[in-house]
């Protein structure tokens, strides 16, 4: 996750009808505040389990297996405890799918820093 904002050109950005329909079924979700810790939780342990360990290794990185392992593990525990604040996530976030990039960046300038 990333707490920048969006410095690509507006018209890289690909629309929800451009993108995969996996992708287009996440970002409806998003949209209506379907969380990702709901999905999980929705999914079960055995599917859950497999969700986190795929998130965790989806990548070429050089985590080790053992590694990958204790990070998925601990990373479904904190996904299926009871919601915290996790609704949050989409009034802050925007996931953001370019021709060249994606993430979840920071939405506008929504927070004030006035005190």
């Amino acid at each position: 996750m990333c707490s920048q904002k969006w410095r690509g050109s507006t018209d890289d950005v690909l629309s929800p009808s451009d993108l995969p329909t996996t992708l287009r079924l996440l970002d409806t979700l998003w949209s209506v505040n379907v969380t990702p810790q709901q999905l999980v939780q929705v999914m079960g342990g055995n599917r859950g389990r497999k969700s986190c360990v795929s998130s965790v290794t989806w990548s070429d990185t050089a985590v080790k297996e053992h590694d990958a392992n204790l990070l998925a593990n601990y990373l479904f525990h904190i996904t299926v405890a009871p919601p915290s604040n996790e609704f949050v996530m989409n009034s802050l976030l925007e996931p953001i799918i370019s021709k060249n990039s994606n993430g979840v960046f920071a939405r506008g300038n929504q927070l004030s820093t006035s005190v």
